[in-house]
């Protein structure tokens, strides 16, 4: 199955042994090769506390669940500790 490709992802930043005392946060990285901001991190979004420790993210909807190519994931499922 082919499904569009991915112009962003996110991914899980922690801190941990670097020295940092700042919260994780939620990096958004432009992945279009077209784009000027290419591989670039275009957005963090904070957790409310230090080591929240983000793990494990997933899509509530997989895009290739069943081969069914019209699913879209429009949610972001976090967890921390």
């Amino acid at each position: 199955m082919k499904g569009p490709r991915e112009e962003i992802v996110y991914l899980p930043c922690i801190y941990r042994n670097t020295g940092t005392e700042a919260p994780d946060y939620l990096a958004t990285v432009d992945v279009d090769p077209k784009s000027p901001q290419y591989c670039q991190v275009i957005h963090r979004l904070p957790m409310p506390n230090l080591k929240d420790e983000l793990h494990h993210s997933g899509w509530n909807t997989c895009s290739s669940c069943f081969g069914d190519s019209t699913k879209s994931r429009t949610k972001l499922v976090l967890p921390s500790l």
